[in-house]
């Protein structure tokens, strides 16, 4: 076993709330304090590379080689910032059936392999899984490997609906993770000059207590300016309100996984 693992899981609760800009963000805002990290994609949409400058027309990915039985690994890039990722990759026809009859095993194999990964230090893996309406069945090894995972969420009355019926099949969830201890809520696109947003807010505080990050992520327009130049927050306004919400979200998972004193966890530096 080489340099000890972090490793966050980020999910989004539905389609459309962040969590693939999320995972993007955090993984550069850990950068910045200079953890070494690897962002994986595990959803099929793809998407998570076009927030590392990656050429769109780039077919290429993790998933994508274990379909024509080559090595993940080959599939693994650097961003101009220097971190490294790992895109799901644009699977053809035969590829994507191939995918769907063996995805349990394959994400299995994928966990298992990322966690004997040779970096030089201790590193930090962020990986992010299809929103929780797909079955998170296939991402079961994944997910009780974490040691943090990060539901996305927006203050919004959809978020509250599907949360406050266990819509998210909760109890799933948590039986996968191997408990609710790992499992933290992050709100995102907070709007503080909206009532409804504080509002949603104050009720998701009140519903899921401490299992809500005390971090809110703003909603920025310098998200999306990112996004069209195919880059970070930190690297198209690092003084944006969105740059500083992932700094804080940064430092509080460096906190929290540190404070955990994890046995397996060697010395800090």
């Amino acid at each position: 076993m080489g340099p000890y693992m972090n490793r966050i899981v980020i999910v989004g609760l539905k389609g459309g709330v962040g969590g693939t800009t999320v995972t993007a963000n955090l993984s550069h805002a850990l950068h910045l304090l200079s953890k070494e990290t690897i962002t994986v994609d595990l959803a099929e949409l793809n998407l998570l590379r076009l927030h590392f400058t990656m050429d769109i027309n780039n077919d290429d990915g993790w998933a994508k080689h274990f379909s024509n039985n080559e090595c993940w690994s080959n599939a693994s890039y650097e961003s101009p910032q220097r971190m490294r990722f790992v895109p799901f990759g644009t699977l053809n026809s035969s590829e994507l059936e191939k995918y769907c009859a063996h995805e349990e095993e394959w994400v299995a194999q994928l966990s298992g392999e990322l966690s004997i990964v040779d970096m030089d230090a201790e590193h930090w893996q962020i990986i992010h899984l299809p929103n929780l309406e797909h079955n998170q069945r296939v991402n079961r090894e994944i997910l009780n490997s974490a040691d943090l995972v990060i539901v996305v969420i927006n203050p919004d009355p959809i978020s509250y609906y599907l949360i406050r019926n266990d819509s998210i099949n909760y109890l799933e969830l948590k039986k996968l993770v191997g408990g609710e201890n790992k499992i933290k809520f992050l709100i995102n696109n907070f709007q503080p000059e909206s009532e409804v947003s504080q509002d949603f807010r104050l009720v998701l505080q009140k519903e899921l207590t401490s299992m809500l990050l005390p971090v809110s992520l703003h909603r920025d327009t310098t998200v999306i300016d990112s996004i069209a130049n195919l880059t970070n927050v930190h690297t198209t306004s690092p003084h944006s309100q969105a740059a500083r919400d992932y700094q804080s979200l940064a430092f509080w998972c460096v906190t929290h996984l540190y404070s955990r004193g994890n046995d397996k966890r060697g010395e800090y530096v």
